[in-house]
């Protein structure tokens, strides 16, 4: 049996049970006692440092065996306009950095680097074959301006590096610097988890670094947010391709600087997965000069009319499965040939647009199929043959015959090339769908109104109600009924539950990335990116601060047949249903679903699980229930 307990370890930690957030509580200094040191600090053996301000006139060396641990210490490097100083690690030398516990919800105890003197900055660098940990900690005012990247913010030029819970900050502290708070320099390194701001650039990945960056708020940042590159021109010996994944990208851009939140060039080939882009003046993603790229999931909201994604001369960009709002897909193409490939996408108040000079460009646009054909009267219909035509160009016309629940999806991918000369706009391309007579018989695929390029066909719906009741803690939920609602209000995100039942805090499984998202009422904003949307398939928890149970009437629409998309690992599965089920014979049982072995039920205080085959477990409406799936897979009931 897994242990659920693991996956809800981070979810205990405020009020019994908040889950922790993807951006932690930023670790602040609380320094005791003060030492001026002169000259230059050489270490070559073991050091450890505690609870102490150093303010350092001279350079910090960790040479090959040295090995530095700094705990609850702020190191000010005073610089001049004679000199300015550096911390260098050299290779087989080792630093770290951490605050006194250990424990990044405290915020006294932090370590950190920054700048003496108001004027004048200092370099942080970790050298090839070095180690370096940082955890906990701060690092500002940072780097300048100088045309060579290891001098220019947090250098990292080794694999052994991990930035975790940290803040990198104010490092375009001079009005002639550029300033970046990290530059990977051909490494592997982990950043996670930090709030990157108020810098030139938040990250610099180039000549050949294949990090981690996940996890992390950058914001308020000048140029870019994350800037990818290969470090020179074709044949792109120096391609760099990081997982970047998970990241609040927000606000960049500031005094109307052209900025572009991601920008990847030379030969890059990146993948980008689950970020949140909001806010920025130029591109969200600009795929420049023969990169490739892997661009999925991801929330793209220019809050402005900019462009989302852009390619220029690029080869191979995919885009699958996003949200582009009040912005453009467009391939501005100069030179070259260039493929820009848009897979199952939602465009809201967006548009495609393609334009080339010379050689035309090529996008293809595509969805998979996912329709169900019911009757008039809201049944599905088994083994219907449906046609679908395209009447844009008439290059797809396809038949199929509907499984026992109705339902047809196509596995091959339907696609539009777009491939034109000059500058043309692309707005609209419709399917004909005809099923027999059956319900419905057309279905219009906008490109630049709030209509999702997922065709997907849903029955008349028929009205229906539910109660639903939390008891004081945390409670494992689900709303059972199609657009439904709490006292009349319409529940579609976190901030709409949380108004409507007086609960405080809120959190939902990301299965994709395993790990949670959090909303507290009275602290995060409607408009914040933890008011994340609540799917009719989705179980919520919610935390209930009454000394007693309390019931709300929920009412909607019928939800009919579900199809639910697992991901592999732990899902929390909504039972959507108004009668009650039975874990085996519903959910395990299925043999489209193999290695569906365990579903679990969190009770208030314990974790009640079904392991298949097993003793019988009721599925109860208006409960959530964790369902593990050793595949990506389809659980429809």
């Amino acid at each position: 049996m897994r242990e659920v307990g693991a996956a809800l370890l981070c979810l205990m930690m405020l009020a019994g049970g908040l889950p922790t957030a993807g951006v932690q509580s930023i670790p602040m200094p609380s320094i005791s006692n003060t030492i001026y040191m002169n000259g230059d600090w050489i270490v070559n053996d073991t050091q450890v440092r505690e609870n102490e301000t150093i303010v350092l006139t001279g350079n910090l060396t960790i040479q090959n065996g040295g090995d530095l641990t700094l705990k609850n210490v702020t190191m000010m490097m005073n610089s001049s306009a004679t000199i300015e100083y550096r911390i260098e690690v050299l290779a087989g030398g080792r630093i770290g950095m951490f605050d006194s516990d250990g424990d990044n919800t405290t915020t006294s105890d932090a370590s950190r680097t920054l700048r003496n003197n108001p004027n004048y900055g200092y370099f942080f660098q970790a050298r090839d074959s070095s180690s370096i940990e940082i955890r906990n900690s701060e690092i500002t005012t940072c780097g300048r301006n100088s045309g060579f990247w290891d001098k220019e913010g947090l250098y990292i030029a080794t694999d052994d590096a991990v930035i975790d819970r940290c803040r990198l900050a104010d490092n375009e502290h001079l009005p002639t610097t550029l300033g970046f708070g990290i530059i990977l320099y051909g490494s592997d390194a982990t950043v996670s988890n930090c709030t990157i701001e108020w810098n030139y650039c938040g990250i610099m990945s180039g000549y050949w670094s294949n990090g981690t960056i996940v996890d992390n708020l950058i914001k308020n940042n000048k140029a870019y947010g994350i800037h990818v590159d290969g470090g020179s021109s074709p044949p792109n010996d120096k391609d760099s391709n990081p997982y970047i994944a998970r990241n609040k990208i927000l606000n960049t851009g500031r005094n109307n600087y052209t900025a572009v939140p991601i920008q990847i060039n030379e030969g890059s080939c990146p993948r980008i997965t689950n970020n949140i882009i909001i806010n920025y003046t130029e591109d969200a993603i600009y795929c420049g000069e023969q990169c490739q790229a892997i661009i999925e999931n991801n929330y793209i909201d220019s809050q402005g009319g900019n462009y989302g994604i852009v390619g220029s001369s690029s080869r191979n960009v995919y885009v699958k499965n996003c949200t582009i709002v009040d912005n453009t897909v467009k391939e501005h193409f100069w030179a070259g040939t260039m493929w820009f490939h848009v897979i199952n996408c939602t465009f809201n108040q967006s548009k495609i647009w393609l334009e080339g000079i010379s050689i035309p460009p090529s996008i293809d646009v595509g969805w998979h199929l996912n329709l169900r054909v019911d009757d008039q009267v809201g049944n599905p219909v088994p083994g219907a043959t449906v046609h679908i035509t395209d009447n844009a160009n008439g290059t797809y016309n396809k038949t199929f015959i509907a499984d026992a629940d109705g339902r047809v999806r196509s596995v091959e991918l339907i696609e539009y090339n777009l491939t034109k000369n000059g500058t043309t706009r692309y707005t609209s391309h419709r399917l004909d769908v005809s099923c027999d007579g059956h319900f419905p018989s057309t279905l219009d695929v906008v490109m630049n109104e709030s209509k999702s390029i997922t065709i997907t066909l849903e029955k008349i719906p028929v009205p229906a109600e539910a109660n639903l009741t939390l008891s004081p803690g945390w409670n494992l939920i689900s709303l059972p009924v199609l657009q439904p609602k709490l006292n009349g209000t319409a529940i579609t995100c976190a901030d709409d539950l949380a108004t409507a039942t007086g609960c405080t805090m809120l959190s939902k499984w990301n299965a994709s990335g395993q790990a949670y998202i959090n909303y507290i009422a009275g602290f995060n904003l409607p408009t914040d990116p933890e008011n994340f949307a609540i799917g009719e398939d989705d179980g919520i928890f919610v935390w209930w601060d009454g000394s007693g149970a309390v019931t709300f009437n929920v009412t909607g629409y019928e939800p009919g047949p579900r199809s639910v998309h697992l991901q592999p690992g732990w899902n929390i599965v909504g039972y959507n249903r108004l009668t009650e089920g039975n874990a085996e014979t519903d959910w395990a049982g299925q043999v489209s679903c193999g290695g569906l072995d365990d579903i679990c039920w969190y009770d208030g205080k314990t974790f009640v699980h079904y392991i298949f085959p097993g003793t019988e477990m009721a599925l109860l409406p208006t409960r959530g229930y964790f369902v593990w799936s050793d595949n990506e897979t389809w659980l429809d009931y």
